[in-house]
């Protein structure tokens, strides 16, 4: 009987969480590094509010995509792009959702929780993005779901830190840890698509982020796959020139959770609505309103830009932005707050980058020249 009356007494947990970054480049990490993040999720100009894990009515429970879920981007918070084969990283905040009694490590938490906090599996769908702006329907969603997504499945009633409570800072910050779920960027052709990260809480109870990213490949798109959270498989080699992601195992750190920052950030918040596909000129070059529609002609999505309703190289990168030649780096890749940077012919970001250490003369966009 008293076991009975137990279990009548566990309270179903209300909660709710939301993608904060679409593409993080660190695995299993501890503290929310903004740095790390260079894609977003839609309108996050209006949402991304003081710091991470702060609340702003950005979650949304329910099917779909949600009313907050504009297709907004901008120069301060774009939309990702992935490349075929690419380990990709979600980045969530834990909102105190973490069956935790100790760490991950066994060690002592400073903030305990029970080990009945519930999780019902996560799963992560992808539509090609509809040509007149509309968003998939949740049948539509459900039918292309990637699989594996995340560090496993987790277990109700024990502590293990998997699906959406792979949070290994938790027990120093119940609300606002980081938690992180990859997946590796499965074959389908260039294009721009429409993802929903979707996390069952109690049974039923869903709560959705939909986003957008332009992702670089070949091939058919997947077909229906059933979602499974699963272990993951070890990371695909990407053959673009975007960072590799670190991976960092479970820690204990007692750092607290610094608040996020945009300072890496172009300080630019214009937002507009994401338009249809592009279409090309008679001339040869892309007309586009945003950068997402220049991906076409280009070797990665961080090499072109949308200026002036054409598209074009960014500074530094070769090629003119057409499919005969598309924008590439015949250099070095090196990242910076948050940006791709192309150092040939004698560019430097600083004198490390230089046989002797003299890097001067920058110009706006960061970039200077090794000066002998």
């Amino acid at each position: 009987v008293s076991v009975l009356l137990f279990a009548m007494s566990l309270p179903i947990v209300h909660g709710h969480s939301w993608i904060a970054c679409t593409k993080y480049m660190e695995e299993n990490g501890a503290v929310y590094d903004s740095s790390k993040c260079i894609g977003f999720p839609r309108n996050w100009d209006a949402f991304a509010g003081s710091g991470f894990g702060v609340d702003t009515g950005y979650n949304f429970q329910g099917e779909g995509c949600g009313a907050q879920n504009v297709r907004t981007y901008s120069s301060r918070y774009p939309m990702a792009s992935y490349a075929v084969g690419e380990r990709v990283c979600l980045a969530w905040p834990s909102k105190n959702h973490v069956a935790a009694v100790t760490t991950p490590s066994g060690g002592t938490c400073a903030n305990p929780t029970n080990v009945y906090i519930p999780d019902n599996g996560m799963t992560l769908n992808v539509r090609p993005l509809n040509a007149d702006g509309s968003d998939p329907t949740q049948a539509q969603f459900s039918s292309n779901s990637i699989s594996p997504f995340g560090n496993g499945v987790h277990a109700n009633a024990v502590q293990d830190y998997k699906g959406f409570q792979n949070c290994p800072n938790f027990c120093n910050n119940n609300d606002k840890s980081l938690c992180t779920g990859c997946f590796n960027v499965p074959a389908m052709p260039t294009g721009n698509y429409t993802f929903q990260w979707m996390w069952q809480l109690n049974s039923g109870q869903f709560y959705t982020t939909c986003f957008d990213a332009a992702v670089v490949g070949s091939g058919p798109m997947p077909t229906s796959n059933p979602a499974s959270t699963s272990s993951t498989t070890s990371s695909s080699t990407s053959s673009t020139s975007q960072p590799a992601i670190s991976s960092s195992k479970p820690t204990t750190s007692t750092t607290s959770q610094p608040a996020s920052t945009s300072t890496s950030r172009n300080p630019s918040t214009s937002t507009t609505a994401m338009p249809p596909p592009s279409t090309t000129s008679s001339g040869g070059s892309v007309s586009c309103s945003q950068r997402y529609q220049c991906t076409g002609v280009s070797n990665d999505y961080n090499f072109v830009d949308c200026v002036n309703g054409m598209c074009q190289c960014v500074t530094g990168f070769s090629g003119s932005a057409t499919s005969a030649s598309p924008c590439n780096c015949p250099g070095n890749i090196q990242w910076a707050n948050g940006r791709a940077y192309c150092l040939q012919n004698g560019s430097c970001l600083s004198d490390s980058n230089c046989p002797a250490p003299k890097c001067g003369n920058f110009d706006a966009t960061g970039m200077g020249t090794c000066r002998l």
